[in-house]
């Protein structure tokens, strides 16, 4: 709440809140930011904007949800099971295809890393946010999904936030994949007038006026990489960050 006021006291005091980007360490444990900004009425660009919904992961993720909400949809597990990044063989697909069981039940059942951290959902009532935070179970899946994965969140969480249930979140999202919807391209024109957040590897190769960077700990020693001077020079309110609650 600390962070969203000084935001709104900077924007009142005439810089653009397109001029700030607010980067990640890491996004599970970290929502917390993006929604006491959202909570405060500060616009936000989540995602790769332009073709997100075209992205293969975003696709994946969107499969999964349709899964989640329908476990006899084989083909949305088979394609969410097929991605790289969740490493299912497909002579492992096979065998839970043609097991007794359904993919689903057989997927969940299982050891694999995935399974093993969404199973304690499917005893309760979820939001589909929470299905896709799960997911981020180590460094790697973060690194690999991790952008597309927090745009997609943010969405699915306004769309939750209205009353949507789960099954409608779904519908809504398999209708933005199906249209193939256009939205606005990041880092977006300064008059679009939003807060542009990112995750450290979703960052690379941008530059912003002005970066919020959160929960990045431990000392950082000095370097020569232009990278290292374009943080120092554009985070001059970097002795404000402890303050935030």
């Amino acid at each position: 709440s600390d962070l969203a006021k000084w935001v709104v006291d900077e924007v009142n005091r005439g810089r653009s809140v397109s001029s700030f980007a607010l980067v990640l360490r890491k996004i599970r444990g970290n929502e917390k930011w993006i929604r006491a900004l959202s909570g405060a009425g500060i616009p936000l660009a989540v995602g790769s904007g332009g073709l997100f919904w075209e992205s293969p992961i975003v696709r994946e993720l969107v499969c999964l949800l349709k899964w989640w909400s329908h476990p006899g949809n084989q083909l949305s597990g088979a394609t969410f099971l097929r991605a790289p990044w969740v490493e299912v063989s497909d002579v492992e697909l096979d065998e839970w295809i043609s097991g007794d069981q359904n993919l689903f039940e057989q997927f969940l059942e299982g050891d694999h890393f995935i399974a093993n951290a969404l199973r304690p959902l499917r005893s309760r009532i979820c939001r589909p946010g929470e299905v896709l935070l799960a997911l981020l179970v180590n460094d790697r899946v973060e690194r690999e999904v991790g952008q597309d994965l927090l745009g997609l969140w943010h969405r699915v969480e306004d769309l939750s936030s209205r009353g949507h249930s789960f099954f409608e979140v779904t519908k809504e999202l398999e209708r933005a994949v199906e249209e193939g919807r256009r939205e606005p391209s990041i880092p977006a024109p300064a008059s679009d007038g939003q807060l542009r957040v990112f995750t450290v590897h979703g960052s690379k190769g941008l530059e912003f006026e002005h970066v919020i960077m959160l929960d990045f700990k431990g000392k950082t020693r000095a370097s020569p990489s232009p990278l290292l001077f374009l943080f120092f020079s554009f985070l001059s309110f970097s002795f404000l960050l402890p303050s935030f609650s």
